[in-house]
């Protein structure tokens, strides 16, 4: 079984906790690669990991949410690389091509698993809908970057991204998506940290450096 590889060490060692949220990941992984994913239920998915029902619901509100194991650490390693890259200032376009190299990095790095997921993400109308609540929180994320308010989002703060800066986010973001599916489409065999800049820079010529629409 191919494993995940870690968020290149920014995040510190893996805790139990991740460590049995990773244990579930996998045995569910075993079985949808093998018989689907509606064929399988909660309780199939626990037995197979050796654990319970109770402990599958502490770490995963869903079934859907099971198939996308790493998309809350990937989040927190994004938040941190954005946040160093900046020091805590409004993200421009090299601040962006940075961090999206460093997140093509922790992709590629688990391109096998990644690849076997979209075989059954593909085919189900539930997975599909929770990929992109998904991407509306990379949206957002990436909006808070943009306005330089991640340390205080971080810290609690009541604080949200501005219009322009979602504007231009939801723009990032929606050109991205399909970059990952021809990296999907092509087998992983394309660069994906290289086809990200090309799509940054396109994007660049219509916001300008500074992410400010013309």
């Amino acid at each position: 079984m191919q494993q995940r590889n870690d968020t290149l060490g920014l995040l510190g060692e893996t805790s139990p906790r991740e460590m049995t949220r990773n244990k579930l990941a996998d045995a569910a992984h075993r079985l949808f690669m093998a018989r689907g994913f509606h064929a399988v239920t909660v309780d199939e998915i626990a037995k197979e990991a050796g654990l319970s029902r109770r402990t599958f619901f502490r770490h995963f509100a869903t079934k859907e949410s099971v198939v996308f194991p790493d998309d809350d650490k990937n989040m927190r390693f994004f938040r941190l690389a954005l946040a160093q890259e900046t020091g805590g200032r409004p993200a421009t376009m090299d601040h962006l091509r940075a961090v999206q190299s460093l997140m093509a990095a922790v992709l590629m790095a688990n391109a096998e698993l990644i690849g076997q997921r979209r075989a059954f993400i593909d085919q189900s109308a539930s997975l599909i809908a929770h990929e992109e609540m998904i991407f509306l929180e990379w949206r957002r994320a990436l909006a808070e970057g943009i306005d330089g308010i991640l340390h205080q989002v971080d810290a609690g703060d009541q604080v949200a991204p501005s219009s322009n800066a979602l504007i231009v986010a939801g723009a990032i973001v929606g050109a991205l998506k399909p970059t990952f599916e021809a990296w999907y489409s092509s087998g992983q065999k394309i660069d994906l940290a290289e086809a990200g800049d090309q799509v940054l820079a396109r994007l660049e010529h219509g916001f300008g450096r500074e992410l400010r629409p013309i």
